[in-house]
């Protein structure tokens, strides 16, 4: 707030001059001063505090983003991070300023743990992830496609929205979007479903055509109806 970068300005001024002050002596003297303090300098603050707000949440916003692998670009356009070779990690005091970050990112945990198969002596989780390739990310929702372009928008018409005011407004504007709109964000969506498919299909080594009925299985129904079957080694014995 204006009045916190007004208190760390003046609180400099204060221990130079009187070292000896106590944390309350100097929320009663800055307390004074601000009160004092003429409004040409108080509007300098508070234009300096929006500023201040503007960065912290631009900065949250991008840390979000790369915690979770999202990044935008400056036209609001989906960065794709899955080959990035830093291991992204929250710290224990990013976590203590945003609990919201630290509930996200203690979910997030649990549930790789709970999904990851690896040695029990393995406990590198670079060395891991170099080991084990690299699958393919979820299809995005027509709602997330729609929401990629519309925040850009806006964070541009509102800079000092949270970001419970973002998701409301999107949510309001995806109910209120046309079918056209809506149609060509399912597209989207549809696009990237067939993408992520065909990548899940490489990463797990299933052919194209995998989904058509085996041949194998194809002869043994016929063996069976003539009573006869060449793959069946117990069948051959017999006869």
């Amino acid at each position: 707030s204006a009045h916190t970068l007004f208190f760390k300005d003046e609180r400099l001024k204060l221990k130079a001059i009187n070292p000896d002050y106590t944390i309350e002596d100097m929320d009663k003297e800055i307390a004074k001063i601000w009160k004092d303090t003429d409004l040409e300098t108080k509007m300098k603050y508070f234009r300096l505090a929006e500023l201040d707000l503007v960065r912290y949440r631009r900065e949250q916003e991008k840390y979000i983003y790369k915690k979770y692998s999202f990044e935008f670009d400056d036209d609001g356009n989906l960065i794709d991070c899955s080959d990035d070779d830093e291991v992204q990690t929250v710290t224990t005091e990013e976590k203590q300023n945003n609990p919201e970050v630290a509930v996200q990112d203690d979910v997030e945990q649990r549930q790789n743990n709970e999904s990851e198969v690896a040695p029990a002596c393995e406990s590198n989780p670079r060395k891991r992830a170099a080991e084990q390739p690299m699958k393919p990310k979820q299809a995005l929702s027509s709602y997330f496609w729609f929401t990629n372009e519309e925040r850009q928008k806006i964070r541009a018409s509102h800079p000092y929205y949270s970001f419970g005011e973002i998701a409301k407004e999107l949510g309001k504007r995806w109910r209120e979007a046309d079918p056209e709109t809506k149609a060509k964000y399912e597209h989207m969506a549809e696009m990237d479903r067939k993408r992520y498919e065909k990548e899940l299909k490489k990463y797990l080594d299933v052919d194209d055509d995998s989904d058509a009925e085996p041949e194998k299985d194809h002869d043994q129904v016929h063996g069976d109806v003539g009573g006869t079957s060449t793959s069946n080694p117990i069948g051959k014995e017999a006869e």
